[in-house]
Protein backbone atom coordinates (compact mmCIF):
# COMPACT_ATOMS: atom_id res chain seq x y z
CA UNK A 1 0.00 0.00 0.00
CA UNK A 2 0.99 3.39 -0.17
CA UNK A 3 3.28 5.02 2.60
CA UNK A 4 2.96 8.88 2.77
CA UNK A 5 6.16 9.50 1.69
CA UNK A 6 4.89 11.56 -1.65
CA UNK A 7 6.19 12.08 -4.91
CA UNK A 8 5.57 8.72 -6.50
CA UNK A 9 6.23 8.06 -9.79
CA UNK A 10 3.46 8.33 -12.42
CA UNK A 11 1.34 5.11 -12.84
CA UNK A 12 1.69 4.91 -17.24
CA UNK A 13 -1.52 2.30 -17.62
CA UNK A 14 -3.90 4.32 -15.95
CA UNK A 15 -5.68 8.42 -16.75
CA UNK A 16 -6.93 10.45 -14.09
CA UNK A 17 -9.77 12.52 -15.78
CA UNK A 18 -11.77 15.71 -14.15
CA UNK A 19 -13.90 18.34 -15.74
CA UNK A 20 -14.04 22.03 -13.98
CA UNK A 21 -15.43 24.89 -16.19
CA UNK A 22 -13.66 27.93 -16.60
CA UNK A 23 -15.48 29.13 -13.05
CA UNK A 24 -13.70 26.77 -10.80
CA UNK A 25 -10.73 27.88 -8.85
CA UNK A 26 -10.68 25.93 -5.84
CA UNK A 27 -9.68 22.12 -6.81
CA UNK A 28 -5.56 22.53 -4.96
CA UNK A 29 -6.26 19.86 -2.71
CA UNK A 30 -7.26 17.70 -5.94
CA UNK A 31 -4.09 19.00 -8.00
CA UNK A 32 -2.16 18.49 -5.35
CA UNK A 33 -2.53 15.27 -4.56
CA UNK A 34 -2.99 13.63 -7.29
CA UNK A 35 0.47 15.03 -8.79
CA UNK A 36 2.21 13.85 -5.27
CA UNK A 37 0.51 10.67 -5.92
CA UNK A 38 1.58 9.88 -9.26
CA UNK A 39 -1.69 10.52 -10.99
CA UNK A 40 -1.40 11.51 -14.57
CA UNK A 41 -4.14 13.52 -15.07
CA UNK A 42 -5.95 15.39 -17.72
CA UNK A 43 -8.39 18.71 -17.11
CA UNK A 44 -11.34 18.68 -19.57
CA UNK A 45 -13.58 22.22 -20.01
CA UNK A 46 -11.42 24.98 -19.01
CA UNK A 47 -12.31 26.62 -22.02
CA UNK A 48 -15.99 26.04 -21.51
CA UNK A 49 -18.89 27.87 -18.98
CA UNK A 50 -20.80 25.16 -16.86
CA UNK A 51 -23.50 24.15 -18.95
CA UNK A 52 -25.53 21.44 -16.95
CA UNK A 53 -24.55 18.19 -15.90
CA UNK A 54 -23.91 17.48 -19.70
CA UNK A 55 -20.76 19.45 -19.64
CA UNK A 56 -19.29 17.13 -17.13
CA UNK A 57 -20.27 13.82 -18.60
CA UNK A 58 -19.36 15.12 -22.26
CA UNK A 59 -16.05 16.26 -20.90
CA UNK A 60 -14.94 13.16 -19.08
CA UNK A 61 -16.19 11.67 -22.75
CA UNK A 62 -13.90 13.54 -24.98
CA UNK A 63 -10.88 12.95 -21.69
CA UNK A 64 -11.16 9.31 -22.32
CA UNK A 65 -11.35 9.23 -25.96
CA UNK A 66 -7.80 11.59 -26.03
CA UNK A 67 -6.49 9.40 -23.61
CA UNK A 68 -4.63 5.92 -24.82
CA UNK A 69 -4.62 4.36 -21.33
CA UNK A 70 -6.08 0.80 -20.84
CA UNK A 71 -7.76 2.33 -17.79
CA UNK A 72 -8.98 5.78 -16.25
CA UNK A 73 -10.42 7.22 -13.14
CA UNK A 74 -13.15 9.78 -13.40
CA UNK A 75 -13.69 12.34 -10.30
CA UNK A 76 -15.54 14.99 -9.10
CA UNK A 77 -12.61 17.65 -8.17
CA UNK A 78 -13.11 20.65 -5.64
CA UNK A 79 -14.38 18.02 -2.62
CA UNK A 80 -12.86 14.91 -3.80
CA UNK A 81 -8.46 14.36 -2.75
CA UNK A 82 -5.98 11.34 -3.50
CA UNK A 83 -4.65 9.24 -0.24
CA UNK A 84 -2.98 6.10 -2.06
CA UNK A 85 -0.95 6.37 -5.12
CA UNK A 86 -2.01 5.72 -8.77
CA UNK A 87 -0.38 2.43 -8.46
CA UNK A 88 -2.20 1.13 -5.48
CA UNK A 89 -5.38 2.47 -6.82
CA UNK A 90 -5.07 0.10 -9.68
CA UNK A 91 -3.64 -2.75 -8.63
CA UNK A 92 -7.47 -2.88 -6.10
CA UNK A 93 -9.34 -2.02 -9.06
CA UNK A 94 -7.63 -4.83 -11.21
CA UNK A 95 -8.44 -7.51 -8.14
CA UNK A 96 -11.94 -6.53 -8.44
CA UNK A 97 -11.79 -8.43 -11.84
CA UNK A 98 -14.63 -5.69 -13.04
CA UNK A 99 -15.38 -3.20 -15.77
CA UNK A 100 -16.18 -0.24 -13.87
CA UNK A 101 -16.81 0.87 -10.75
CA UNK A 102 -18.99 3.87 -9.30
CA UNK A 103 -18.62 5.20 -5.17
CA UNK A 104 -21.28 4.02 -3.05
CA UNK A 105 -22.87 6.11 -0.65
CA UNK A 106 -25.51 5.41 2.59
CA UNK A 107 -28.15 7.56 1.56
CA UNK A 108 -29.83 7.80 -2.40
CA UNK A 109 -29.92 11.04 -4.51
CA UNK A 110 -31.75 10.66 -7.41
CA UNK A 111 -32.86 14.17 -9.05
CA UNK A 112 -34.27 14.05 -12.86
CA UNK A 113 -34.58 10.69 -13.00
CA UNK A 114 -37.29 8.23 -15.60
CA UNK A 115 -38.47 6.51 -12.77
CA UNK A 116 -40.33 5.73 -9.50
CA UNK A 117 -37.53 6.59 -6.49
CA UNK A 118 -39.32 4.17 -4.22
CA UNK A 119 -38.47 1.14 -7.35
CA UNK A 120 -35.38 2.27 -7.75
CA UNK A 121 -34.24 2.59 -3.71
CA UNK A 122 -35.57 -0.90 -3.69
CA UNK A 123 -33.89 -2.39 -6.30
CA UNK A 124 -30.66 -1.04 -4.53
CA UNK A 125 -31.73 -2.54 -1.45
CA UNK A 126 -32.09 -5.33 -2.99
CA UNK A 127 -28.97 -5.92 -4.06
CA UNK A 128 -26.69 -4.29 -1.37
CA UNK A 129 -23.45 -5.95 -0.12
CA UNK A 130 -23.19 -2.70 2.60
CA UNK A 131 -24.88 0.32 3.74
CA UNK A 132 -22.98 1.74 1.04
CA UNK A 133 -25.68 0.91 -1.19
CA UNK A 134 -26.28 3.99 -3.58
CA UNK A 135 -24.18 4.71 -6.74
CA UNK A 136 -22.64 8.71 -6.68
CA UNK A 137 -20.82 9.92 -9.62
CA UNK A 138 -18.31 11.64 -8.22
CA UNK A 139 -16.12 8.91 -8.89
CA UNK A 140 -15.54 6.07 -11.66
CA UNK A 141 -13.13 4.06 -12.75
CA UNK A 142 -12.91 1.06 -14.76
CA UNK A 143 -11.09 -0.14 -18.50
CA UNK A 144 -11.14 2.69 -20.61
CA UNK A 145 -13.51 1.24 -23.69
CA UNK A 146 -15.98 0.19 -20.89
CA UNK A 147 -16.24 3.62 -19.16
CA UNK A 148 -16.69 5.41 -23.21
CA UNK A 149 -19.59 3.16 -23.41
CA UNK A 150 -20.62 4.22 -20.31
CA UNK A 151 -20.29 8.06 -20.69
CA UNK A 152 -22.43 7.62 -23.90
CA UNK A 153 -25.29 5.91 -22.02
CA UNK A 154 -25.08 8.59 -19.71
CA UNK A 155 -25.05 11.45 -22.16
CA UNK A 156 -28.49 10.50 -22.52
CA UNK A 157 -29.63 11.73 -19.21
CA UNK A 158 -29.71 14.98 -17.49
CA UNK A 159 -28.12 13.82 -14.56
CA UNK A 160 -24.87 11.35 -14.37
CA UNK A 161 -25.77 10.08 -10.96
CA UNK A 162 -29.49 9.53 -12.05
CA UNK A 163 -28.02 7.49 -15.38
CA UNK A 164 -25.93 5.35 -13.11
CA UNK A 165 -28.58 4.41 -11.18
CA UNK A 166 -31.12 4.04 -14.11
CA UNK A 167 -28.59 2.15 -15.92
CA UNK A 168 -27.82 -0.24 -12.76
CA UNK A 169 -32.18 -0.68 -12.47
CA UNK A 170 -32.59 -1.05 -15.95
CA UNK A 171 -29.98 -3.41 -16.61
CA UNK A 172 -28.59 -1.51 -19.76
CA UNK A 173 -25.09 -0.65 -18.06
CA UNK A 174 -22.08 -3.03 -16.59
CA UNK A 175 -21.51 -1.13 -13.70
CA UNK A 176 -20.78 -2.03 -9.97
CA UNK A 177 -20.60 -0.59 -6.75
CA UNK A 178 -17.54 -0.29 -4.06
CA UNK A 179 -19.57 -1.59 -1.38
CA UNK A 180 -16.53 -2.07 0.47
CA UNK A 181 -14.59 1.05 -0.07
CA UNK A 182 -12.34 -0.99 -1.53
CA UNK A 183 -10.74 1.75 -3.89
CA UNK A 184 -12.65 5.05 -2.53
CA UNK A 185 -14.95 6.25 -0.26
CA UNK A 186 -17.85 9.14 0.28
CA UNK A 187 -18.69 11.33 3.15
CA UNK A 188 -21.24 13.22 2.34
CA UNK A 189 -22.92 16.25 4.40
CA UNK A 190 -26.17 15.47 3.88
CA UNK A 191 -26.18 11.76 5.74
CA UNK A 192 -26.83 12.13 9.44
CA UNK A 193 -24.01 9.62 10.62
CA UNK A 194 -21.39 9.33 12.31
CA UNK A 195 -17.88 9.45 10.25
CA UNK A 196 -15.56 7.84 12.90
CA UNK A 197 -18.04 4.62 12.67
CA UNK A 198 -16.54 3.84 9.05
CA UNK A 199 -13.32 5.61 9.11
CA UNK A 200 -10.30 5.28 11.95
CA UNK A 201 -7.10 6.93 11.24
CA UNK A 202 -4.44 4.78 10.91
CA UNK A 203 -1.16 6.69 12.95
CA UNK A 204 1.19 4.18 11.68
CA UNK A 205 0.40 4.65 7.84
CA UNK A 206 -1.08 8.23 8.11
CA UNK A 207 -4.08 6.77 6.34
CA UNK A 208 -7.75 6.41 6.95
CA UNK A 209 -8.92 3.17 7.31
CA UNK A 210 -12.71 1.58 6.83
CA UNK A 211 -12.69 -0.43 10.50
CA UNK A 212 -15.42 -2.59 8.99
CA UNK A 213 -14.04 -3.69 6.29
CA UNK A 214 -10.38 -3.01 7.34
CA UNK A 215 -9.40 -0.95 3.24
CA UNK A 216 -7.37 2.02 2.96
CA UNK A 217 -9.76 3.66 0.63
CA UNK A 218 -7.11 5.60 -2.13
CA UNK A 219 -10.09 8.45 -2.92
CA UNK A 220 -11.99 10.27 -0.86
CA UNK A 221 -14.85 12.25 -2.31
CA UNK A 222 -16.97 14.92 0.05
CA UNK A 223 -20.04 15.68 -1.54
CA UNK A 224 -22.61 18.30 -0.33
CA UNK A 225 -19.72 21.16 0.16
CA UNK A 226 -18.76 18.80 3.45
CA UNK A 227 -15.91 21.38 3.31
CA UNK A 228 -14.69 20.90 7.02
CA UNK A 229 -14.87 17.18 7.06
CA UNK A 230 -12.38 17.41 3.82
CA UNK A 231 -10.35 19.75 5.30
CA UNK A 232 -9.64 17.48 8.31
CA UNK A 233 -9.04 14.28 6.72
CA UNK A 234 -6.52 15.94 4.34
CA UNK A 235 -4.93 17.91 7.00
CA UNK A 236 -4.29 14.12 8.80
CA UNK A 237 -3.20 13.12 6.34
CA UNK A 238 -0.75 15.17 4.80
CA UNK A 239 1.14 17.06 7.52
CA UNK A 240 3.92 18.32 5.28
CA UNK A 241 3.96 21.85 4.59
CA UNK A 242 3.85 21.49 0.62
CA UNK A 243 0.54 19.67 1.07
CA UNK A 244 -0.68 21.79 3.99
CA UNK A 245 -0.46 24.80 1.73
CA UNK A 246 -3.16 24.25 -0.93
CA UNK A 247 -4.81 27.53 -0.52
CA UNK A 248 -2.91 29.22 -2.90
CA UNK A 249 -0.02 27.51 -5.26
CA UNK A 250 2.44 30.01 -6.48
CA UNK A 251 4.17 29.26 -9.95
CA UNK A 252 7.55 28.97 -9.91
CA UNK A 253 7.83 31.60 -12.73
CA UNK A 254 5.99 34.22 -10.35
CA UNK A 255 8.63 33.34 -7.70
CA UNK A 256 11.48 34.65 -10.30
CA UNK A 257 9.92 37.69 -11.28
CA UNK A 258 9.39 38.75 -8.05
CA UNK A 259 12.85 38.15 -7.41
CA UNK A 260 14.01 39.69 -10.51
CA UNK A 261 12.24 42.88 -9.80
CA UNK A 262 13.78 42.99 -6.17
CA UNK A 263 16.99 42.85 -7.42
CA UNK A 264 16.49 45.34 -10.40
CA UNK A 265 15.25 47.88 -7.27
CA UNK A 266 18.56 46.71 -5.24
CA UNK A 267 21.03 47.67 -8.57
CA UNK A 268 18.56 50.97 -9.12
CA UNK A 269 18.90 52.06 -4.90
CA UNK A 270 22.89 51.39 -5.33
CA UNK A 271 23.60 53.45 -8.47
CA UNK A 272 21.03 56.20 -6.89
CA UNK A 273 22.97 56.13 -3.98
CA UNK A 274 26.79 56.27 -5.74
CA UNK A 275 25.53 59.33 -8.28
CA UNK A 276 24.02 61.48 -5.20
CA UNK A 277 27.00 60.68 -2.13
CA UNK A 278 29.09 63.55 -1.46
Amino acid sequence: GTLMSYNYPKEPRLQLITVMSREVTNYQKWQVSAERMGYDYIIMGRDKKWDGWKTKMSGMRDGLLASDKPYAVLTDATDVFFAGCATELLEQFIEMNINTVVGGEKYMYYRDGNFSQKDVKEFFDGIKKSDQAYPNGGFMMGKRDALIKLMEHNLQHKDDQAACMEGMFTGSIDLHIDYETKVMANLPNYAPFDYSHNMVFDEERCRYRNKITGNYPCVFHFPGHNDSVMDDFYHHIFSDSEMMNTKVIVPASAVWTVLGIFIAFVILLLVWIALNWR
